[in-house]
Parts: C-alpha cells; structure tokens; sequence
C-alpha cells in the first residue's frame, strides 16, 4: 500500500508539473501573437507619427527618432535600435519584397521579448503627401524592440512558482494521504469480509464517487451474510430431509429382519421402494437446484421458442385439465435445459393441487413477454406468499408429503427465471387457485 502512495502522489505531481508545462506552451503562443499584433500597430504608429511631425516641425527625422528611442525607455516597449533604410538593403531581403510590415524575427522566452520588424514608408508618404529629401517611397523603417525584465520580476516569477508548487504539493500530498488511508481502511475491511465476517462495514467517506464504492462493498457483504444464512439453513433442511426416508429405510430394515410374514415382508418392500423413490426425487432436485445456482447463464444459450417447450410438457402429462392458450410465442435466448426444468416444475405445481382446470398461457406486451399458469386449487394464502420460494418451504407439510414434494420445486424455478433476466410472481387467480405469473423483458429474445 505504501508503494501505491508513492506511486499515486509521483503521478499527480507529475501531471501538474506537465499541466504547468502544456499551459505555459499554450499561453507563449497565444502571447507571441498578441504581442506581434501591438508591435506592428506600435511600429507603423510610430512611423506615420514621425513622418507627420517631421512635415509638420521640419524637423530633422533622425533628432526625432532618437527622441523616440529615449522616451520608450520609460515606456512599455523599450526601441533598442530605430533607423531609416533603403528597401533593397541586405537586411530585408529575407522580406523582400517589402509591401507591407514584416518581422525579421520575433522571439519570446521567459525574461525577454525582442521583435525586429521593417515598415515601408510608401504607404504612409503617400497618405500624408510628405515630399522630403530624408524620406521617399523607396525607404523603410527598421526598428528593433527589446523587452527584458528586472530582476525584481524575475525573483518575484521564480518566489511565485515555488510557493504556487509548495502548496500544490502540500494539497496533493493531504489528498493523496487521505485516499491512500481510505484504501488502506477499505482494503482490510475487504480482507475482514473474504475471511468470513460479512458484518464488517466498508469505511465511510466525504466523497461521492468511494462511498458509492463502499456502499456496493457494504451490499456485496451483505448479500454474502444472506447466502451465508440461507446455506445454513439449507444445509439443516436437507439433512432433516435426508434423515426422514433414510430413518423409514432402517426401520422397514428392522422389521424384515425380525418378521417372516409375506404380508408384512411385502409392506415393508413397498415401503423401502417409496423411501428410496423420495430419496431419488431429492437427490435429484438437488442437482437441479446445485445447477440453477452453478449454471453460467452466458453458457449453452440458444434461441428457444417456449410455445415448443410448453406444447412437449403438456404432452408428456396427457392431464385433460390443462389448457394450452399461446396468444403469443416467446423466444427466449436462454439455456434449453434450464427453462424446461422450470417449466415443467410450474406444471407438475399446478397438476399437483389443481381440481379440474389448469390454465397455461402467453402473451407480449409492449416491454415484456408474460408466461401465466393458474389452476382452480387450493392456491396460496397471502402471508406465505413470500415464502414459497424457500428451499424446503412447504405451505402444508403434510399435503406436500401427500403429493411427494420435497419443497424445491418453486426455489429451483426463481433461480432458473433469475439467470434468464425474469421475474416471477404468485397470486391469486380467477379460478380460485394459484397464479404464476413470470415475465421476461423483450430484449431478452
């Protein structure tokens, strides 16, 4: 964790040093062109200014300029060197030809700014209609800027820096701890959790994006606790579940042993028969439970229409009481053996309790798919309605054992409905019995 630190607080101090870097890139540019702008309107000012008063004064041009260059002195631009030159000499033929002001070059670093740039007279003579025998037409002014800083600015730019850079770094040094103990606090209630103690709570936090992370952390603990309790409690179930036809076994055992009867030596053949057929059922809701839980929903997938499946299952009850009303085929991309499972626990529910009629029907709404099957039983009273999907959870113990249910059926169709982005709800239905009603969203097809 502490190399994290470091590493965290290397990096966003690198970024600010390469933020400082980029803006000062960008700022030189943008001043660069600023200041050749206000030096070419100073230059040319400068020049039509020189000429004028030249005509007007008469006096001599070159008094003027050096009058100029000592008042820039306490001015914002400081003239280094200003003259009148002949359009052809050597040094503006980089600018040649001169039509209009050129720079010779333009620099700009930290502590110093320099431009040299050349302005044609021609223009200007023209428009104030001067004649004289120091200026013409085929004249330019040349003039050199030299814009330094004292020292003064410069230990006031550099004191700056350091202190902008001290406190920066002091800012990320506080946000980088802070976050590094949040992580530290959040990794070992992390490592609390994966050793098994759920109730351990994530750290809480001021910010918004890591308490969204604690709370997910909280929830994920949670949800472990609740699969934990559940687990528990399944695994009492089906030891007690185990124990009851294992105990009949032993005792069927017990009287053959100690009986010579026909009669008694057949019931409890019978007997055993059933305790092994109870077993059998069991065990086999139990894989198919084990399944539902394991099952990767992204694996073995397939288009499946659940009219197909639905018609197969009502053939294999050859019940008269169920009717088969399929407004609507769905196609569900899904695990073919996982949906039939469910289906079929649905069906056998509802032959189970139901009297006369079972109702089995599809339909498409707008958003959804809807799967509805209903018979005119017993159904389910409200408050165990909740329950039902328990593992083991049986409304009536002694009718379930009467219909041979090991109390799975309904747990392995949730888990199934679950892995298939479906929900599934129990209600009452208009024939007077239980209603399942399970829906699938339309993008699931």
């Amino acid at each position: 964790m502490k190399g994290l630190f470091v590493r965290l607080y290397i990096l966003i101090i690198g970024c600010f040093l390469l933020n400082t870097f980029l803006n000062q890139l960008l700022l030189n540019t943008t001043y660069k062109s600023q200041f050749a702008k206000e030096t070419t309107y100073y230059a040319e000012t400068l020049a039509e200014s020189l000429l004028r008063e030249h005509k007007n004064s008469n006096t001599d041009l070159h008094e003027l300029m050096q009058w100029w260059k000592e008042r820039s002195e306490v001015n914002f631009y400081n003239i280094k060197h200003i003259e009148i030159v002949n359009i052809n000499d050597d040094r503006l033929i980089p600018v040649s030809p001169l039509t209009e002001s050129r720079f010779l070059s333009l620099s700009i670093s930290r502590f110093l700014d320099t431009a040299e740039l050349a302005v044609p007279l021609k223009p200007i003579i023209e428009r104030l209609e001067l004649e004289s025998d120091e200026a013409n037409s085929q004249q330019a002014l040349l003039i050199q800027f030299h814009d330094a800083y004292d020292f003064y600015f410069k230990a006031s730019y550099f004191i700056g820096f350091a202190m902008i850079f001290i406190i920066t770094a002091t800012l990320v040094y506080l946000i980088t701890h802070y976050l590094y103990r949040y992580l530290q606090s959040l990794s070992k209630s992390v490592q609390s959790i994966a050793a098994g103690h759920y109730k351990t709570k994530a750290p809480v936090t001021s910010v918004d994006a890591f308490q969204l992370l604690s709370n997910d952390i909280n929830t994920m603990s949670a949800k472990l606790q609740d699969d934990e309790i559940k687990q528990q409690i399944f695994n009492g179930a089906i030891s007690h579940e185990l124990r009851s036809p294992i105990t009949r076994l032993r005792l069927a055992l017990d009287i053959l042993n100690n009986s010579n009867e026909q009669e008694t030596i057949k019931a409890m053949g019978l007997e055993m028969d059933k305790a092994l057929n109870d077993l059998d059922h069991l065990t086999t809701n139990v894989l198919q439970l084990s399944k539902a839980y394991l099952q990767n929903n992204l694996t073995e997938q397939k288009q499946i229409s659940l009219q197909n499946v639905l018609h197969d299952l009502v053939e294999q009850q050859e019940d008269t009481r169920i009717q088969l009303h399929s407004h609507h085929d769905i196609v569900l991309h899904a695990n073919n053996s996982l949906i039939e499972t469910a289906c079929a626990n649905l069906i056998n529910n509802a032959c189970k309790y139901a009297k006369q009629q079972i109702h089995i029907s599809t339909e498409k709404t707008a958003s959804n798919y809807l799967l509805t099957i209903e018979d005119d039983g017993p159904g389910i009273a409200e408050q165990e309605r909740a329950n039902v999907f328990q593992p083991f959870y049986r409304v009536d113990s002694s009718r379930s054992r009467q219909t041979g249910g090991s109390g799975l059926g309904l747990a392995i169709v949730l888990e199934i409905i679950r892995k298939t982005e479906g929900n599934i709800h129990v209600g009452v239905s208009p024939l007077g019995g239980a209603k399942f009603s399970v829906t699938w969203p339309v993008e699931n097809s």
